[in-house]
């Protein structure tokens, strides 16, 4: 299990990786729920359940963010850490 400092950092390494590499992405994943791990792209998918059932078959809740990767206004950010922490 990894503790909340860990999963805090991974979220902001995670973030900084989408945040900094953004057109490229879109580019890629438009409007898509994009999973993060690791600053690597693990899946996309259409919905949000869907891109979080299918990442924790595999991955801890705590080590990955699922991100919207789009350019409307209103996207909201998704990051998980071990409190399941939804912003």
């Amino acid at each position: 299990m990894i503790t909340l400092e860990e999963a805090k950092e991974m979220v902001d390494k995670n973030y900084e990786y989408f945040n900094n590499n953004f057109e490229k992405l879109y580019s890629d994943y438009a409007d898509k729920f994009i999973v993060i791990k690791d600053c690597e792209v693990l899946g996309a998918y259409d919905t949000f359940d869907d891109a979080y059932k299918t990442t924790i078959r595999s991955e801890q809740i705590g080590t990955f963010i699922i991100q919207h990767c789009s350019k409307s206004a209103n996207t909201i950010n998704y990051f998980h850490d071990n409190n399941v922490v939804f912003a």
